[in-house]
């Protein structure tokens, strides 16, 4: 159940979402999002895994959310790139979760018609030159997460460094903010561990 109940009207049921029904159909670590919080609506990602009982058939399932726009410390560059550098994790459909720039806009929106941004998903990793939404030209680096189905899209403005120096900068920042997307999802997982002592219950 929730810890907060403030918002919850009723009896919740979360027979028909997604991470649910994975969750139970896989016995591995499901999630899904954006979604919007039953709570309070903000857009979340839900983490979530089965319980098993002694026969391995599934007895509960154990969640963890995590507020959307409370995650943008993940992508503070704290000066390591120029003014104007956006990073984005999206999903496989091209939906924002995290961005550091304008993220109240942008999360929960699709960026599958900006730029070249369809190309990169279906590519899956590299660098290209691209235009933003807001008409900048940038350097930009994505790739997909081992872990997740998830993406990460660095773009760094195309005149902001000396083009031999772009492209290293722009890697640099991209492995970098995927080795934060990586660790989230291990804490992600050591919360699911909480699941373990419910078995013998």
């Amino acid at each position: 159940g929730a810890l907060d109940h403030t918002n919850l009207n009723g009896d919740v049921t979360i027979a028909g979402d997604i991470y649910f029904r994975s969750a139970i159909a896989t016995r591995a670590l499901a999630f899904e999002g954006p979604r919007p919080s039953r709570i309070d609506g903000q857009p979340v990602v839900v983490f979530a895994r089965a319980v098993l009982g002694e026969d391995s058939r599934p007895i509960g399932i154990v969640t963890v959310s995590a507020k959307l726009r409370e995650l943008n410390w993940l992508l503070d560059l704290k000066g390591a790139a120029p003014p104007g550098t956006v990073v984005s994790i999206v999903n496989t459909e091209g939906v924002v979760l995290v961005r550091n720039v304008d993220p109240e806009h942008w999360i929960g929106a699709s960026v599958r018609n900006i730029g070249k941004a369809s190309a990169h998903l279906a590519r899956g990793e590299g660098t290209d030159d691209t235009r933003g939404s807001d008409g900048i030209d940038r350097i930009a680096g994505y790739t997909r997460s081992s872990h997740l189905p998830w993406h990460v899209f660095v773009g760094m403005p195309a005149d902001a460094a000396l083009s031999g120096a772009r492209a290293n900068l722009v890697e640099m920042l991209l492995y970098g903010t995927l080795s934060l997307l990586v660790g989230m999802l291990v804490a992600a997982k050591l919360g699911m561990r909480i699941a373990r002592p419910l078995r013998v219950l």
